[in-house]
């Protein structure tokens, strides 16, 4: 979303230093909240209280929006496949309902919006095919992937490589796999199946 001015977070009032912060999660506020949101997306519901995290990148380099803007970027957990509904169905709903939900958080008026886009897990997939399965989850389709390119020695370990974003370390680790593989280089660490 584009606006003219950044969120201002109502905490603030007490450490102005919110508002300068990276990111802000907003959403579960107990351990209850949380096992209920995973809850609804494991059965493909659209979460009945938004979760999210927002960041306004253009506070730490102006580059990120035109002068006198701000960027801001809402992220909400979602289930990768909605059951009985459609993602271009829902997409402004949800929208609205992370504003809103932010709203209460910080101050945000309508009218200082002056662009935004929603994408949605179908939109994702249709830029990355590798998270089909979800931001969470590894590749369900196509044929196996490789960590090794064409170009020897060159490898490729990170968000777009299985098991795919969400999982930081795990795709370096599994390239580390290929890399010791290939350098016939002895494991000096345990994989997860591994027992001490």
């Amino acid at each position: 979303m584009t606006c003219r001015e950044p969120p201002r977070f109502h905490a603030a009032a007490a450490n102005p230093d919110v508002n300068g912060a990276l990111r802000y999660a907003i959403g579960p506020e107990s351990v209850t909240d949380h096992a209920a949101l995973w809850e609804e997306i494991r059965r493909g519901e659209l979460p009945t209280r938004p979760a999210m995290f927002v960041s306004v990148p253009s506070l730490h380099d102006h580059g990120h929006a035109p002068a006198g803007h701000h960027t801001a970027l809402i992220w909400h957990i979602v289930p990768r496949i909605l059951r009985g509904r459609e993602w271009k169905a829902v997409r402004g709903d949800l929208t609205r309902a992370c504003l809103e939900r932010l709203r209460r958080h910080a101050t945000l008026g309508s009218e200082t919006i002056v662009g935004s886009a929603a994408m949605t897990p179908d939109d994702h997939v249709a830029k990355f095919p590798n998270l089909d399965a979800g931001l969470f989850g590894g590749r369900t389709t196509g044929a196996p992937l490789d960590y090794r390119t064409p170009i020897g020695g060159l490898y490729l370990a990170g968000a777009a490589m299985p098991p795919g974003a969400g999982l930081n370390p795990a795709p370096a680790l599994a390239c580390l796999e290929r890399v010791a593989e290939d350098l016939g280089v002895r494991r000096w660490w345990r994989a997860s199946g591994d027992h001490a």
